[in-house]
């Protein structure tokens, strides 16, 4: 099996769960509240480890015991943490989370030690995420670092996968290294500029950033599932249904999915189905990291959904 690699965020996500989202000047009651490790990038990395993938992940944490408490979850999940510093004068970073009676979230973040993911940070690690073949990225670290990171890695012959989250414009110059783009519907609407209302709408978005030279565009679409478009045109996923408790980190479940579907060298298809899978499985409990699957757990819903004709 390939090696993944993930350079991204590690959060400290507060988890509220409340009846409905707040409305400006509103003081609303919640009925429960948790503390999770989060972030994107440690969430994907969770979701590949968790499938059973050799995952390395490359951030940075703050010296407080929110950090602390991150470094040893990630560790016990099987992420690989040689690559992982912490950053003396920057608080880890921090995720205010709602998640609605029907399962939905609203997300607000504080960077915190992310920061410390820099070009000069990347090159202390680069000896340890060299060794990966599949390389995983989000939005949550500078772009300065971001852009150096996918550069160079690109140029070593890694794979590279591009989640565009929190959604931000981005220039061809970094989207020309990307070989597999994952937005969401608000993501594909900044990028492109289209509003995604119809299949029309949705092919005219993934083929604007096709010709902008991505390799192939993974659109995530919540419940209608996902669709991939590459040299083989637009084809669709639908999801998997099953009961929603949470959606927070369903993209990053996906994600993890992905890579980890890939590093098993399954084909672009089979690994987007696979995705899916995981993704579904994930909004099934509560949090981020807690609620990836393993591997087992993936296989015996496939087993479950199999015998209900899906």
């Amino acid at each position: 099996m390939k090696k993944i690699g993930v350079i991204g965020s590690i959060n400290a996500d507060l988890h509220m769960r409340v009846p409905r989202f707040a409305q400006p000047g509103e003081t609303l009651k919640g009925s429960a509240f948790s503390f999770f490790p989060g972030g994107k990038g440690a969430n994907q990395a969770v979701a590949a480890a968790r499938l059973g993938g050799e995952v390395y992940l490359a951030g940075c944490l703050g010296a407080d015991p929110f950090g602390r408490t991150i470094s040893e979850s990630l560790s016990a999940a099987g992420v690989h943490c040689q690559a992982v510093e912490v950053q003396q004068d920057l608080p880890t970073g921090t995720a205010m989370i709602q998640v609605d009676d029907s399962g939905q979230n609203a997300i607000c973040i504080v960077s915190g030690a992310n920061d410390g993911v820099t070009p000069l940070f990347l090159r202390r690690v680069q000896a340890i995420v060299d060794t990966c073949d599949i390389l995983l990225f989000q939005l949550e670290v500078p772009m300065e670092a971001l852009l150096y990171a996918v550069k160079e890695y690109r140029r070593r012959g890694k794979q590279i996968i591009l989640d565009p989250a929190p959604a931000e414009p981005l220039h061809n110059e970094l989207l020309r290294q990307v070989d597999i783009l994952t937005p969401n519907e608000t993501e594909l609407r900044q990028l492109t500029g289209i509003d995604v209302v119809d299949d029309a709408s949705r092919l005219a978005a993934c083929r604007a950033l096709f010709e902008r030279g991505v390799g192939a565009v993974l659109h995530k679409a919540g419940a209608q599932g996902a669709y991939l478009y590459d040299s083989g045109g637009l084809r669709h996923f639908p999801t998997y249904e099953v009961k929603v408790v949470d959606t927070t980190a369903a993209g990053d479940a996906f994600n993890g999915g992905l890579a980890h579907a890939l590093a098993r060298e399954l084909p672009i298809d089979s690994a987007v189905e696979f995705a899916n899978l995981v993704g579904a499985i994930s909004t099934t409990a509560l949090g981020a990291q807690s609620a990836m699957p393993t591997l087992a757990e993936t296989e015996k819903m496939a087993q479950i959904l199999h015998l209900k004709g899906r």
